[in-house]
């Protein structure tokens, strides 16, 4: 999903079409980073919060923002005829620059090396605050998981047959039956074998 070609490939292009799977608040993939990452402005359909979390105000081009595709599509154009214009969306890879200060305060102090890979740092992070007697307890309620089925962007309705529907299903089951899991007041042995059965009958 990032490889070298596909990133050269994605990088020959001055936009870049990003549409998620599924339009969730905390939803938000490669699909957005892989044009960022190499200076190709994305037109992005999916997480309502994105904005939340880019470098700059102008990084990306939202077609909510636009009342029409025609009025989308005259700003396409006056982009690719004016140099300055199209470069204020790439002031973060042209000069190093972030100006969203929630993405400076939540990610750059906590990896300031970000030579381990942000898999290891996170991991790090976590022990950090598991270890740490000032950290707040946080407990994920069904609150956190508030993602929509996912539906056609053409139709907007529900397509049993696409491999995404199936996956969605399927995660909803085994995070409800591992909920139940670490909920349970059986016995470890119960709660494992019970909920083992329920993850295997998703």
């Amino acid at each position: 999903m990032m490889s070298d070609s596909l990133m050269e490939l994605v990088s020959q292009y001055k936009f870049s079409i990003a549409i998620e799977n599924a339009i969730c608040d905390d939803y938000i993939t490669e699909k957005l980073w892989r044009p960022l990452i190499v200076g190709s402005v994305p037109l992005y359909i999916g997480s309502p919060s994105v904005k939340d979390w880019l470098p700059n105000s102008g990084t990306v081009i939202l077609p909510v923002d636009f009342k029409s595709p025609e009025e989308l599509s005259k700003h396409l154009l006056y982009l690719d005829s004016n140099e300055d214009a199209y470069n204020n969306y790439l002031t973060h890879k042209l000069e190093g620059t972030v100006t969203n200060l929630l993405l400076k305060e939540s990610f750059i102090p906590l990896w300031p090396d970000d030579s381990l890979g942000v898999i290891d740092d996170f991991e790090c992070l976590m022990c950090q605050k598991i270890h740490s007697s000032n950290s707040e307890q946080s407990i994920v309620s069904t609150a956190h998981y508030d993602c929509p089925q996912p539906t056609s962007i053409l139709s907007g309705k529900h397509n049993a047959s696409n491999w995404w529907h199936s996956d969605y299903t399927r995660s909803a089951c085994e995070a409800t039956a591992f909920r139940d899991f670490i909920i349970s007041k059986n016995n470890i042995h119960d709660k494992f074998s019970s909920n083992y059965k329920s993850i295997e009958n998703c």
